[in-house]
């Protein structure tokens, strides 16, 4: 990125094309506009219009989602984070959680797989 930096032109083209990626999401969109390395484009007049591309492609890669508290656990809330289809819905859901440690593992899933099986 310092080489490109360097090289507004170049820096530009390849900014262009990589805010055409259906997979930039509001994390990408987050660094670029905050890139150290890129803050001698940001005086250039194209700089504010690929910030509006990158974001908004950005946010029409990213799913519509919700954040709630389903619970509490000694005063926090435990939050879950639905996230909705972009088209039409089947009905159908998945759900997957996390722990909520500073730490996960397997061990729990193997356990209860273990625990299943002994359950007649």
């Amino acid at each position: 990125m310092d080489r490109l930096a360097n090289s507004p032109d170049s820096a530009f083209y390849v900014l262009n094309i990589l805010s055409q990626n259906d997979k930039l999401t509001q994390s990408d969109y987050k660094n670029i506009e905050s890139a150290k390395e890129l803050a001698a484009l940001q005086s250039d007049k194209r700089w504010k219009q690929l910030l509006a591309t990158v974001q908004k492609q950005a946010d029409a890669n990213t799913y519509p989602q919700e954040e709630f508290v389903y619970g509490r656990k000694d005063g926090m809330g435990l939050l879950m984070t639905q996230l909705k289809p972009k088209g039409r819905s089947n009905g159908k859901a998945i759900i997957s959680v996390q722990a909520g440690s500073w730490f996960s593992n397997f061990t729990m899933v193997e356990k209860r797989r273990l625990l299943q099986e002994a359950i007649p």
